[in-house]
């Protein structure tokens, strides 16, 4: 049965955690959800913080072996990067084939959101970074179809996005509502709008349609 385990990790613990805690404004999220063949989650975004001090940042960390700024929108900037093999947390959640629901980075820490296909590799995943003594902080582990029914699946503001989307038509054909008048009513920008609309329908379809043990997503645009 599949499970979903919410945890923490300090800021080293992860490749940027170096650069996180120099630059304490800035807030990174992992982009990419599903972790394939060597490229394990290589996208991410950065918000709030100079992203070319953030970049110099990132390339004199030792877990990283290549990073480039793909884009710049306002406060944030997405960047690719390439783990070198130790980038332990990078590679755990790669060996347990688990999907990242969610995962945020600060100068304080990374929260995870992760599901897994068992305990078993759960708990092999928690003694990858107990063996190099890394500390692991479970908050929360439970079955797939807990989360389901507890609706946990997507963030306060992707549910209240998809909704309101929803009741105003903007999925219906042709539209009852545009972008830029749903960031009206959320006083965010029509891009704000489309991310939490993207991400928000993305975690329900990663979490609910597909089975991260058997799917490959090495086409999935990004």
């Amino acid at each position: 049965m599949s499970i979903v385990a919410e945890f923490s990790l300090p800021p080293r613990a992860i490749p940027g955690g170096e650069t996180l805690e120099s630059l304490p404004a800035a807030t990174v999220k992992l982009e990419r959800l599903v972790p394939t063949g060597d490229a394990a989650l290589p996208f991410f975004w950065v918000f709030d913080v100079d992203h070319q001090r953030f970049l110099e940042g990132l390339r004199d960390e030792s877990g990283v072996s290549t990073v480039e700024v793909l884009t710049e929108v306002e406060s944030s900037a997405l960047f690719r990067a390439e783990w070198t093999p130790d980038a332990v947390a990078i590679q755990g959640i790669h060996e347990m084939r688990a999907t990242v629901l969610d995962a945020t980075g600060t100068a304080d820490g990374w929260t995870f959101q992760v599901r897994a296909p068992s305990r078993d590799q759960l708990g092999a995943f928690r003694q990858l970074f107990t063996d190099r003594g890394v500390p692991v902080e479970i908050r929360r582990i439970y079955a797939f179809a807990d989360l389901l029914s507890d609706d946990r699946l997507l963030t306060p503001e992707q549910r209240q996005t998809l909704i309101f989307a929803y009741q105003r038509g903007y999925f219906d054909e042709p539209r009852g509502v545009t972008q830029a008048d749903l960031g009206e009513h959320f006083d965010i920008s029509g891009r704000a709008v489309s991310n939490r609309l993207r991400r928000g329908t993305r975690n329900l379809v990663t979490s609910t349609l597909l089975d991260p043990t058997t799917r490959d997503d090495s086409n999935e645009p990004y």
